[in-house]
C-alpha cells in the first residue's frame, strides 16, 4: 500500500497532472461510449425504419377516390322531402307573424325588419329573406334563433351579426337574417 502511494507520488511528480487527467477522461469517454452508443444506434435504426416506411407510403400512388354517384331515387326522395317542407302560398304571412310572436316570448320587440323576395327558378321555389335587428342578452338571442328554426322547418339562419357596446354591458345588438323557403305560388 505504501509502495503504491509512493509509486503514484513519483509518477505524478515526473509526468504532472495532465496525463492522469487525460487517462481519466479517456476512461469516462469509453464508459459513455459503451453505455450510450448502443441505445442511440438502436433508436436511429428504428427512426430509419419509420422513415423508409413513410417514403414507401409517399411513393406509392394513392388509390383513386371514386364516390358512388347518387342514385336517381335518392335525389328524387331528397327533393321530395325538401318540397314537403316548403311553406304554402297563403301561409307566408303567418310565418312572419310567428317571428314576432317568438320575439315577444323572448321579452323583446322587433321594431322593424327588412324583407326581400326572391325566386329560385332551378329549384322551383321562392324565398323570403327577413333581416331582423334584435337587442337582448346573448342567451335570449340564441334561444330566439333556435325557437324560430324549430318552429319553422322551412327557415334557415343565413347570417348572425353580433355587437356589444362595451365590456360591462350584458345586452348586445344582433342582426339576424333568416330565409323562408316558399312554394312557387307564394306572393
Amino acid at each position: 500500500m505504501i509502495v503504491d502511494r509512493l509509486w503514484f507520488a513519483l509518477a505524478l511528480r515526473r509526468h504532472g497532472v495532465l496525463p492522469w487527467l487525460g487517462l481519466a477522461l479517456l476512461l469516462v469517454a469509453a464508459l459513455l461510449h459503451w453505455s450510450i452508443v448502443p441505445r442511440a444506434a438502436a433508436a436511429l435504426a428504428g427512426e430509419r425504419a419509420v422513415l423508409a416506411e413513410t417514403q414507401r407510403a409517399l411513393a406509392a400512388p394513392a388509390p383513386p377516390r371514386v364516390s358512388a354517384p347518387l342514385q336517381v331515387d335518392t335525389l328524387k326522395s331528397r327533393h321530395d322531402a325538401f318540397n314537403a317542407l316548403l311553406v304554402a302560398p297563403g301561409d307566408a304571412t303567418r310565418k312572419i307573424e310567428l317571428l314576432f310572436e317568438e320575439a315577444a316570448r323572448g321579452k323583446f320587440a322587433l321594431v322593424r325588419g327588412e324583407y326581400k323576395w326572391g325566386r329560385d327558378a332551378d329549384g322551383g321555389f321562392r324565398t323570403l329573406e327577413a333581416g331582423l335587428p334584435v337587442k337582448a342578452p346573448y342567451p335570449v338571442v340564441r334561444r330566439f334563433a333556435d325557437d324560430i328554426l324549430a318552429a319553422i322547418p322551412a327557415a334557415a339562419l343565413l347570417e348572425a351579426g353580433l355587437r356589444r357596446e362595451g365590456v360591462g354591458t350584458t345586452s348586445l345588438e344582433a342582426r339576424l337574417r333568416f330565409v323562408l323557403y316558399l312554394q312557387d305560388g307564394a306572393p
